[in-house]
């Protein structure tokens, strides 16, 4: 399985962010009781999930294929597998 689908690795984040929320408690906004957002909880964290990661090191070596030439066998391949999703 793909580490960014969901599965077993997403009932584990969820138990993070369950007691991430636990940690941080909920906020008060205008006389009312919020608790905080996934992005919120993150900026208190400051530390990126692996999950996260591995998707921005993939669209960094997407973005560097798509300026390779077009005979460069990467770029085909990529070319050729999006094809094949859509």
């Amino acid at each position: 399985m793909d580490a960014t689908r969901k599965g077993p690795n997403n009932k584990l984040q969820n138990l993070r962010r369950k007691i991430q929320r636990k940690i941080f408690e909920a906020i008060k906004d205008n006389d009312e009781w919020c608790i905080r957002w996934n992005h919120e909880l993150d900026q208190l964290i400051k530390v990126k999930t692996v999950i996260r990661f591995i998707k921005a090191l993939r669209l960094r070596w997407l973005g560097h294929v798509m300026r390779m030439e077009n005979k460069r066998a990467q770029k085909k391949i990529v070319e050729v597998t999006a094809i094949k999703m859509d």
